[in-house]
């Protein structure tokens, strides 16, 4: 299989202007820093920040289990918002439209359900037409210790067992909560419970699942990260795992300007 991509993405566009708000990445959920607490809820929404991303992506795929080559041309636009936080707590709501420019029917785009354009005689690629709200949840609690309840994308790590499959145009979320804490010394901890995952070809699988994620910082420029995935479907059973593993991040100085790093990974 041969493919070829081509992205470009659009000038950032911030629709509404706080400066006392600082924008926090929508996969890095929680993980920003502090915000002005507003001392009244209409403030909380007068100063929060809204921003408007566009992402066009062209993909052609040849592939020999398929007569016909595909191409895509998709554009992903999103609109997200964020309150600053009210008594401790803030919203963060993000809008996700895919839409296909110009060939829709040159490609198979995996799509669930209704969402598939049935040209299933094209190699596939899976980026299905939708409007969806990708992100939609409430943040509690400052300082060291945030609880964020509602569908979110989460990326750990180098997205290797969970993320956001930000490299296709629907990104996959979740819905559940997330503890995130830096209470522990040279710790940040991450608590995830999961009741169902939004996939990228549009469909929702039910399940209940736990993970946890650990990063320790060791040194400076030294790290230590154990973590336990339980992927545990409800109805997908031969999608379910468990992993358990651990990821050290380091490196030594090769003179001023230079540094050799390395990344070790073990996981079962």
């Amino acid at each position: 299989m041969s493919r070829s991509v081509i992205c470009v993405w659009s000038a950032f566009l911030a629709l509404v202007a706080a400066p006392a708000a600082v924008p926090v990445l929508a996969g890095e959920a929680g993980d920003g820093g502090e915000k002005k607490e507003a001392s009244t809820l209409g403030e909380a929404l007068a100063g929060g920040e809204a921003h408007g991303k566009f992402y066009w992506r062209y993909e052609s795929v040849d592939d020999a289990a398929k007569p016909k080559k595909g191409r895509a041309s998709t554009l992903r636009s999103t609109l997200s918002f964020r309150t600053l936080p009210y008594r401790s707590v803030s919203l963060f709501v993000e809008f996700e439209d895919v839409t296909d420019v110009g060939l829709s029917d040159k490609h198979f785009n995996g799509g669930w359900g209704s969402l598939a354009n049935g040209a299933t005689d094209y190699a596939t690629i899976a980026d299905p037409a939708l409007t969806q709200v990708n992100q939609a949840y409430l943040a509690f609690g400052t300082g060291g210790t945030r609880l964020l309840a509602g569908r979110q994308e989460i990326l750990f790590d180098n997205v290797r067992f969970v993320g956001n499959v930000g490299w296709r145009q629907n990104h996959q979320s979740f819905d559940g909560a997330r503890l995130i804490s830096d209470l522990i010394p040279r710790t940040k901890l991450n608590v995830v419970w999961l009741r169902n995952v939004n996939r990228i070809n549009g469909q929702r699988v039910d399940m209940n699942s736990i993970l946890a994620n650990a990063a320790i910082r060791l040194s400076e420029g030294h790290a230590l990260t154990v973590y336990l995935y339980n992927l545990d479907y409800d109805d997908l059973l031969a999608l379910s795992t468990r992993t358990i593993g651990a990821r050290y991040t380091g490196g030594i100085a090769l003179g001023e300007t230079s540094r050799l790093a390395w990344d070790l990974e073990l996981a079962d």
